[in-house]
C-alpha cells in the first residue's frame, strides 16, 4: 500500500513503509463501485474552472494524514474527493444519484477520482449482490437512473507477493 495526496503528477508519496494496507472502514461493509449511465461526461478542466469559480471554498480542511488514520482505525472513516461539490454542481444527475443511493443501503457515497463512477459503501451483512440488485432497481424505479452497480473488495498484499482478497488464505 501507498499514501498519496495532492493532485495527479504533483502527487507526494509519504512514509510509504509504514503505511499498513488500508481496509474498508467498516470490516463488514460491502465495497461497491456505480456507475450511472445517465450522468454524462464530466469535463476535468470544468470541474477545476466550477471550483476556482467558487473560490476554492469547497475544499476539505482535513489533513491527509488525520483521513489515512480514520481508515486504518476502520472507525469513523471520512471520505474526502475535493472534485464531488464540483461535481454534483455540474451534474444534477450525478448528485441524484447519490442521494438515490444513500436513501437505499449504502452509508457513504463518494465520487471516484473526476467521476462519473462512485464508490459506495454498503450496509454491513448484507449479500453484497443481493444489495446491489435491490439498490439498482429501488434507484431506477424511483428516479428514472439507469445504473451499473458491481460489488468489489479490497486487495492488499505483503511485500513481494502477490495480491489476494483481505481475509483470504495467503
Amino acid at each position: 500500500s501507498a499514501f498519496c495526496h495532492g493532485r495527479a503528477v504533483f502527487h507526494r508519496p509519504q512514509n510509504v513503509d509504514a503505511i499498513e494496507p488500508l481496509t474498508a472502514a467498516d470490516a463488514s461493509a460491502s465495497l461497491y463501485v456505480v456507475l450511472p449511465a445517465n450522468a454524462g461526461h464530466l469535463s476535468t478542466p470544468r470541474l477545476f474552472r466550477t471550483l476556482a469559480d467558487g473560490g476554492y471554498t469547497s475544499l476539505s480542511a482535513s489533513d491527509p494524514h488525520d483521513l489515512l488514520a480514520s481508515h486504518q482505525a476502520q472507525s469513523g472513516a471520512q471520505h474526502v474527493n475535493d472534485l464531488e461539490p464540483p461535481a454534483l454542481q455540474c451534474s444534477s444527475e450525478l448528485a441524484a444519484v447519490k442521494q438515490a443511493l444513500l436513501a437505499h443501503g449504502f452509508h457513504a457515497v463518494v465520487l471516484s477520482g473526476a467521476g462519473p463512477a462512485l464508490f459506495a459503501f454498503g450496509e454491513s451483512g448484507s449479500d453484497p449482490q443481493a444489495l446491489a440488485q435491490r439498490a439498482t432497481a429501488a434507484i431506477a424505479e424511483s428516479t428514472g437512473a439507469a445504473l451499473d452497480i458491481r460489488a468489489a473488495e479490497f486487495l492488499s498484499r505483503e511485500s513481494g507477493g502477490w495480491y489476494h482478497a483481505q481475509g483470504a488464505v495467503k
